[in-house]
């Protein structure tokens, strides 16, 4: 019995040694399973090993007629024979295995074995799990017995060992392969980030010198650096006298920083004149790392611009008084013909008809104060004027009193709207100067629909405010079909206290909505209107600081808001702010109209 247990022995210590001298996972499982096989006599050995994040095993190595079957073939946990080595992690022996409940007979109908006894081991170190140690005899030999069993699991240690270190040596050497791997792919990312970055560096550098604007980067008012433009501005010098150098000294030829620096203009524009070229100069501060934090300035030269502008400016100025002088020249001219023309008629009538009549006249007197009757007969037989003369001399009279009184309105607009009536300013309620306003402006009072819900006051030159108010209503009422109904409103809002009008009526295509404040600007037949309510309405508003609003739309309507700032004393000082179409900045730029605060 000793002998056996030293022939044993013996045979372990040969297993340990030949299993101590694999390198390599492949031979530590081919020599395991051979060895298992041979020290158990058995037809079959099998190592299989735990999968810790299935919790299942994997058939990793198989000796045996099912060999070929089996290997890489898994068993979820708890299955069969070996899953319950794993499981309950001790050692276990099936005399029987058709008789044991957990045996899983599909492998032997898929390999075409016929599995009689089973004995198996868990694979443990340091209390893990890492696989089961499995041998099996056909059916029709004797059963293993429990010395075979013992002998099985003297041998796991010694497995278990190898499969831990060989499994770390794996696992350091894939390490070591990928660390490497990660060098070498560092390495090349390095190299191609540097190219990359030195290229970025000469496409910025060619992009910042191809840039027409002048651009310098400054520290404090020390040229850092500077694009080709900036040299070609500052005379050509060579970049040893520019980098290094302060702004002003090479920019301007100054001791001093320049009138208008935008350094101290902060983020603001700024303009800055050198000589006859005026510049436009933004700047933006940044971060250069370790230079630490310098200021961008960027120079646009703006001279031919200032020009161009100044000319545009010019142009439309002329243009204003042009269409000032046109529009003027036609509304008066129109009532000047006709009143010029009855005058002509009248001097006529009075020449053929009149004179004759008053000489004839005048003899009758004559001679009946000499008491000579026939003389009197014979004057007044003379032909003279009748009533059809006096009559028509009389119309004449009354159409050129209304085209002299239509004169009279251009004029009176037009000095309204160039200011020359300034008025007396005076702090008044709204709600009663735009009562009278609409009764005169809608005609009859049914017509326009008060809604007089702001008593608050205003300074104002009040004739001056009725009338804009009035030719907004006008406007309405003209706008309405079949005398229908308009509102006219009066309401406090944040912005200050606003008149309002509104009428459903045609309302004004888009394309005029631009034009509708453009003196004699007007799409009502001649004689409904001379185009310049509007704009007088527009003059008078702002020249009391507020502002006009108009939405419209076709066939749905007009609504007109005059919003004034709120007022209790006369003396505040009215802030000139018109919210106004095109046409109305190029008068207030013009200079042709003053509107500026009484």
């Amino acid at each position: 019995m000793a002998s056996t247990l030293e022939h044993w022995h013996e045979r372990l210590s040969r297993f340990a040694l030949e299993v101590s001298r694999q390198l390599g996972l492949p031979s530590v499982r081919r020599v395991v399973v051979q060895e298992t096989r041979t020290l158990c006599d058995a037809d079959g050995a099998a190592l299989l090993l735990f999968d810790a994040e299935t919790g299942g095993l994997l058939f990793e190595k198989v000796e045996g007629a099912a060999a070929g079957r089996l290997e890489q073939r898994r068993l979820e946990p708890g299955q069969g024979i070996a899953g319950r080595v794993a499981l309950e992690r001790r050692p276990l022996l099936v005399a029987e295995a058709r008789a044991d409940r957990d045996f899983a007979d599909a492998f032997d109908a898929e390999s075409g074995f016929a599995t009689g006894s089973i004995i198996a081991v868990p694979l443990e170190l340091d209390e893990r799990l890492l696989g089961v140690l499995e041998a099996v005899r056909a059916r029709g030999r004797p059963p293993f017995t429990p010395e075979e069993l013992e002998r099985l699991g003297s041998m796991a240690p010694v497995v278990a060992a190898a499969v831990h270190h060989l499994r770390t040596e794996d696992s350091l050497r894939s390490a070591h392969e990928a660390l490497q791997r990660s060098h070498g792919e560092l390495e090349r990312r390095v190299v191609e980030r540097t190219r990359l970055i030195a290229r970025a560096k000469q496409q910025w550098e060619a992009t910042f010198d191809a840039m027409q604007d002048p651009i310098v980067v400054l520290d404090g008012y020390t040229v850092r650096r500077a694009n080709r433009r900036f040299q070609a501005l500052v005379g050509g010098r060579p970049w040893g006298e520019i980098i290094g150098a302060r702004c002003f000294e090479v920019f301007a030829n100054r001791t001093t920083a320049c009138p208008g620096c935008p350094l101290a203009a902060g983020a603001r524009p700024a303009e800055v004149r050198v000589g006859e070229a005026i510049f436009h100069a933004t700047t933006a501060t940044v971060d250069l790392a370790e230079e630490g934090r310098a200021t961008v300035v960027h120079y646009r030269d703006v001279t031919q611009e200032k020009r161009l502008a100044e000319r545009l400016r010019e142009t439309e100025r002329l243009a204003s008084v042009g269409q000032l002088a046109s529009g003027a020249a036609h509304e008066i001219n129109n009532p000047l013909s006709f009143v010029l023309a009855n005058l002509k008629m009248l001097r006529d009538t009075v020449a053929d008809a009149l004179v004759p009549a008053t000489e004839a006249l005048q003899a009758a007197q004559q001679a009946a104060a000499r008491g000579d009757l026939p003389r009197v007969r014979e004057a007044l037989r003379s032909p003279g004027a009748g009533p059809t003369e006096v009559a028509d001399a009389l119309e004449l009279i009354d159409e050129a009193v209304v085209g002299a009184q239509r004169i009279h309105e251009v004029v009176r607009s037009l000095r309204e709207l160039s200011r020359q009536e300034q008025g007396r300013l005076e702090v008044v309620g709204v709600a009663a100067l735009v009562r009278r306003a609409a009764e005169r402006g809608a005609g009859r009072v049914a017509l326009a629909n008060l809604q007089l819900d702001s008593d608050a006051r205003v300074a104002v030159v009040p004739a001056q405010l009725e009338r804009a108010v009035e030719n907004v209503v006008r406007n309405a009422r003209q706008a309405v079909a079949n005398d229908a109904q308009f509102v006219v409103r009066t309401k406090d809002e944040p912005a200050g206290v606003v008149i309002e009008v509104e009428d459903q009526g045609c309302g004004i295509p888009p394309e005029n909505l631009p034009h509708v404040f453009d003196p004699f600007f007007t799409t009502r037949r001649v004689g409904d209107g001379m185009g310049l309510g509007l704009t007088v309405t527009w003059g008078i508003v702002t020249r009391f600081g507020g502002t006009v609003e108009i939405r419209s739309e076709v066939a749905k309507g007009t609504t007109v808001r005059l919003i004034l700032p709120r007022s209790e004393s006369a003396e505040e000082v009215v802030t000139l702010a018109g919210k106004v179409g095109r046409y109305g900045e190029r008068l207030r730029e013009s200079g042709l109209f003053r509107v500026e605060a009484p």
